[in-house]
């Protein structure tokens, strides 16, 4: 049995939870408490220790979301993503005026319209 299925068992089919193997349990421990460390990182602190035993520690977070019957937004998201990012131009400006990557984006955030200006004037002239 693969994480998602043992993730499925403790927010849907709660009663097919207890048919799941130990030797599953502790396979996929350490994945699931990342996960769930994500949103309870003291409790995933405390599980995340190389003696524990997994499949107590993962039964642990199966009492812990014993009244939630879905599965919570925050477990599949992204770690860190903010949305839709901003389209950056002037990244053919590197070579021709020897900038980073960097600089770049510092010009796309604060001198948005002046880099666009530019670009054309580029653009124009080649």
């Amino acid at each position: 049995m693969d994480f998602k299925e043992i993730i499925d068992c403790i927010f849907h089919n709660k009663k097919k939870y207890w048919e799941v193997t130990d030797e599953d349990k502790e396979k996929n421990f350490f994945i699931i408490n990342q996960k769930f460390s994500r949103k309870y990182p003291k409790i995933g602190q405390f599980f995340n220790d190389k003696n524990i035993d997994k499949s107590t520690a993962l039964d642990r977070w199966f009492f812990f979301f014993e009244n939630q019957y879905s599965i919570p937004q925050w477990y599949w998201g992204k770690k860190g993503n903010k949305g839709p990012k901003e389209k950056i131009h002037g990244y053919e400006l590197i070579e021709r005026e020897n900038l980073k990557e960097n600089d770049i984006i510092f010009l796309n955030r604060n001198f948005k319209d002046e880099l666009n200006k530019e670009l054309k004037k580029i653009k124009k002239y080649e």
